[in-house]
This record gives structure tokens, C-alpha cells and sequence, in this order.
């Protein structure tokens, strides 16, 4: 590695001069002068870091992450649907080859052993521990040591995607953070690297799309690292030779034959952008429920780099730093969704946080400033741990009330499902709880309906069922009242009034009175007046603060 500057000496320098920074190579171990911990003393601090990472998910039993009741109903399907015989005169599965089934794959059998909540919260706990251990592992693998201060990443293991439930996409990032460490590990055995590479590249797949991506580009800037460090001057970007290149891209071939073949292929890109989304999203890898603690993580970890990096204690693996750049020039400009799959630049910006921690290495810190840098991160990602479990905790409210409203309703019923939004009532966040917003101010709650299907065997129109992600169809006569994936609709829609101009995603509520047997609208406590909500057609049935239950009146019909 480059030797350090001396830290007396980077004192004493100008201010207006900025010091180098100091790559550590990869082909040859360095020689930083970090303080290197003993074995079972890492490892020890590895496994309590990673048991309190996933400690939170032992107080709740259905985790308040957006997508995931939709998830858990698609593996009740796919797990049962074919024996069930309300279940099979809605749904059947259909197996092809899809860039998004991870999950899909593994969860349906592991329902044959145990139950769905308790598969549910593991598989989170493989999206929290996956992309811990593959950025502690690449950590290790670029700086040649084990360090602690790569547990720091217990900072970014919660972070928006999770909290949107992305949680495919989480499992197949970690696994690309691995086998990016086992691509450097494997140098200099080409046989071993193309083989375990590809089989990597193969799986992550069909993890997600975007993870696949991340994975290519974490070996392209591995590769353009080595190359630089085979010439002289580190300040120059250097392209690997030509049979390197053709070696880098033998791993993708299979999946991108497989992509090929795919459903997704031929489905429109139709990219948007959302400029808000996109302000809001920069942080993505630090937010979760509190932004003091959100705000405290992020200039602490970076703070502390930024002051290694000022007195030249420093060290910053340069295949890291070629993607963190490249990810923040790709930031602006990538959509917010295409292809069906959204919030495409908060994924970017999560990898981004996850890099942070497994590309840098402070070195040369004395015991009391080691003993700071330490302290600090413990006591904030242990406060950040402690508030999401009382978040959590205290969704489990939610969730029995939620139970409550739907316990009327007859397995083989349709329910219609609406929420009274932000833009519908003043005063729409004062009172309710932390864990009904994910980001944002975005509902948390939208799919919590899902446990209608679940556990009252009852249909709804939002199951996700797209044709290029799952592998699952909806059967007639029910595909008429479905749709693929969409957003919750106001209240308001339920007027006919308004009515006379549908939103797109929702074509269902056109004569949604002859089509649903109930109602079922999401954060009911802000309704003026949840018991008389458009009596001429809805009987209310249950009314709570989290939710309300309405039996369908029938239309009049003409004489």
C-alpha cells in the first residue's frame, strides 16, 4: 500500500492544500499501520453486531415494511394456492423465467416447515445480514485485514429500500458485496474466479435486475483498479487489457441470455422521473424513522472519514472509489422507475452507503481516538436499533386492530381497499403513528390488506401478479377487477362525482358497487365521519383508528 503521510506532518500543511489520498493495492497485502483485532475478538464483535441488527424483528410479527404483506400473500399462494379451493378459482401459478423471484423460490417450501410470519421475518433477516456480511467480507478482501470499523455498516442496514419491503433486491445486493469479495480473493486462479463468479451472477439474477447490475459494475471497477495499479501513477484510470475485459464479461453471459428470454425483455422501458423523489431520496441509505438519528449517523460516518481523509489517516480502496463516483454522476440522471420497477435511484444511493463503509479504512488513530470513532457509531446505531424496535413494536397495535375489521368478512369475498391520503384531510400525520409512514410521509399501510387474503381467504385487486415479476396470474372472471400492482386510491374516487376521470391504475372502481362485497379504507381515523361515509352505499361494520370495514349496499336497479 502507500505509505501514510505522517499525521505531524499533514498538520502542519496549508489548509488550501488537500492531502492525497492512500490506495491500498490489490494484488499485494498493505502495510497500514492499523491495529489489526484478534481473531475471536472479531469475531465475537461480528456476531453481536449481527444479532443486534436483526433484534428488532423479534418484537413484532408482521414488520411495518411496505411491499412485505404482499409478499407474504403471493407465498401463501404459491404455497397453497393449488390445495385450496377458494384460493385455486382466483389464482395460478405460472412459472417462467423472471429477473425478480428469489423469494418465490425459496419461501414456499420453507412454508411446509414452518409459519408464514416466522419465514417472513427470517427472510428479512437474510436482507439485513446479506449486505452486512458482504460488505464486511469485501472489506476484508480489499484491505487484506479484518477491521472493525467495517461493522460500522450496521449504520445503512436499515435504510428506504428495506423499509419499501425491496427485499429481493437487498438479498441479491449482498450477494453481489460477496461475490465481489470472492472475485478479489480469487486472483490469480482463473478457472475458480469465472466458475463462482458465474454461478453467482446466475443466482443474483434472478435476486433482481438492478442488483445484477451492481454486481457488474463492483467487477468493472475491480478490474480498472488492478489495471492501474500495473502502471505507474495512481493518479491515472487505466482500462484493463482486452483479455481481461472478455473475462470480466464470460460471468454475464448467461444471464443475460436468460434476460433475453425473459418477459421483462419486451416490456416497455416507460422511465420516469420524479424530481422530488429524487431530492429526497440522496440519503436513502441513512433514513429510517428518526431524522435526528438519521442525520447524527450520517455526519458522524462521514465526519469521520472526511477527517481521516484530512490528516492523512486514510485509506480508500480505489476500486470502491471508482464506483462511488461513477454512482453519484449516474444519480441525477437515472429515472426514478422503468421497466415496471421503481425507486431505481434510492437503490443506487443505498449501494452507495453500503460502499461507504466496506471502501475506507481509517488507519494510524491512536487508542483514545479509536476509542471515540467507536463509542460514537455503538451509540448511534444502538439508539437507531432501539427506536425502529419501538416503532415496530408498537405496530403490532395496528396489526390486531387491522385483524378486528377484517374478521367479518367471508373467505371468497372481494374487497375493495382505498386510504384517506395527505392531500384529503388537514392535519393528516398529527396523532398517527410513526409506523404507518415508511419515507417520506409515503403510507406504510397500503398492502396491509393482503392479510384479508391470508387469513380470510378474501380477494383484492393489488396482489402482485405482473407478468415480467411474478409467477402468479389471476383467473377469470376475477383479472377483471385486478391489476397487476398499483397505489391504493383516495376515498374520493369512491364518489361518483369523481368518478367521471379514473386514475389509470385503478380501472376497477368504475361499478365498483356490483364488483366488491366490501370496502375496506386504510387510516380511517382521519375520516370526517368514518359512520356515515357515503351511506346511500356503504354499511359500516367495523370502525377503527388504523382502519374501517364497509359492507357494498347493492346499486339500485331500474324498473
Amino acid at each position: 500500500m502507500v505509505t501514510s503521510p505522517d499525521p505531524d506532518t499533514a498538520r502542519r500543511r496549508s489548509p488550501i492544500r488537500l492531502p492525497a489520498i492512500a490506495f491500498e493495492p490489490l494484488a499485494t497485502p498493505g502495510a497500514n499501520p492499523e491495529v489489526v483485532p484478534a481473531s475471536g475478538l472479531w469475531w465475537l464483535t461480528l456476531l453481536t453486531t449481527a444479532l443486534a441488527i436483526v433484534a428488532p424483528l423479534l418484537v413484532t410479527e408482521l414488520p411495518p415494511l411496505l411491499d412485505y404483506p404482499n409478499h407474504l400473500a403471493r407465498m401463501d399462494v404459491l404455497a397453497h394456492g393449488a390445495a385450496d379451493p377458494i384460493l385455486s378459482r382466483m389464482y395460478a401459478t405460472q412459472w417462467r423465467i423472471l429477473p425478480n423471484i428469489g423469494m418465490d423460490t425459496i419461501m414456499p417450501a420453507m412454508l411446509h416447515l414452518m409459519p408464514l410470519e416466522v419465514v417472513g421475518r427470517c427472510m428479512i433477516g437474510v436482507a439485513l445480514l446479506l449486505p452486512f456480511f458482504g460488505s464486511v467480507f469485501l472489506h476484508a478482501s480489499l484491505f487484506h485485514r479484518r477491521s472493525l470499523w467495517p461493522l460500522s455498516t450496521a449504520l445503512v442496514v436499515y435504510n428506504a429500500p428495506l423499509f419499501a419491503g425491496f427485499l429481493n433486491f437487498l438479498i441479491g445486493l449482498g450477494l453481489a458485496l460477496l461475490a465481489a469479495a470472492v472475485w478479489v480473493r480469487t486472483l490469480g486462479r482463473p478457472r475458480i474466479r469465472l466458475l463462482t463468479a458465474s454461478l453467482f451472477a446466475i443466482i443474483i439474477f434472478f435476486c433482481h435486475l438492478i442488483a445484477l447490475a451492481c454486481y457488474g459494475c463492483l467487477l468493472f471497477a475491480l478490474e480498472i483498479a488492478m489495471a492501474t495499479e500495473q502502471r505507474p501513477g495512481d493518479h491515472l484510470i487505466t482500462l484493463p487489457p482486452p483479455a481481461r475485459l472478455v473475462g470480466l464479461a464470460l460471468p454475464f453471459v448467461i444471464p443475460v441470455f436468460l434476460y433475453l428470454q425473459a418477459p421483462l425483455a419486451a416490456a416497455p422501458a416507460a422511465p420516469y422521473w420524479s424530481p422530488l423523489e429524487k431530492v429526497e431520496g440522496v440519503l436513502a441509505g441513512f433514513t429510517t424513522y428518526s431524522p435526528i438519528l438519521d442525520g447524527a449517523a450520517l455526519v458522524f460516518a462521514l465526519g469521520t472519514i472526511a477527517w481521516c481523509w484530512r490528516t492523512a489517516r486514510l485509506s480508500v480502496a480505489r476500486a470502491v472509489l471508482i464506483v462511488v463516483v461513477a454512482l453519484c454522476l449516474l444519480y441525477p440522471v437515472a429515472p426514478f422507475a422503468a421497466k415496471g420497477t421503481g425507486f431505481i435511484d434510492q437503490r443506487l444511493a443505498a449501494l452507495a452507503s453500503f460502499l461507504l463503509f466496506a471502501g475506507t479504512l481509517p488507519v494510524g488513530l491512536a487508542r483514545r481516538q479509536r476509542a471515540i470513532v467507536s463509542l460514537g457509531i455503538i451509540a448511534i446505531a444502538s439508539m437507531r436499533l432501539l427506536n425502529i424496535a419501538s416503532v415496530w413494536y408498537r405496530h403490532g397495535d395496528d396489526v390486531a386492530a387491522f385483524r378486528r375489521v377484517i374478521a367479518p368478512i367471508e373467505p371468497g369475498a372481494r374487497i375493495l381497499v382505498v386510504m384517506v391520503t395527505a392531500r384529503d384531510v388537514p392535519n393528516y400525520y398529527d396523532g398517527q403513528p410513526r409506523s404507518r409512514f415508511f419515507l417520506f410521509g409515503h403510507s406504510a399501510i397500503m398492502h396491509l390488506p393482503a392479510l384479508a387474503l391470508i387469513e380470510r381467504r378474501a380477494f383484492w385487486p393489488l396482489l402482485f401478479t405482473a407478468p415480467t415479476k411474478q409467477p402468479l396470474k389471476v383467473l377469470a372472471p376475477y383479472n377483471s377487477i385486478a391489476v397487476d400492482e398499483g397505489m391504493v386510491p383516495s376515498y374520493t374516487w369512491l364518489s361518483a362525482k369523481a368518478r367521471t376521470s379514473l386514475p389509470r391504475d385503478a380501472p376497477y372502481l368504475a361499478n365498483w358497487r356490483s364488483s366488491f362485497d366490501y370496502v375496506i379504507v386504510l387510516h380511517a381515523g382521519k375520516l370526517p365521519d368514518a359512520a356515515h361515509l357515503y351511506p346511500e352505499a356503504l354499511l359500516p361494520l367495523v370502525i377503527t383508528d388504523v382502519a374501517a370495514l364497509y359492507e357494498v349496499r347493492p346499486a339500485a336497479t331500474a324498473p
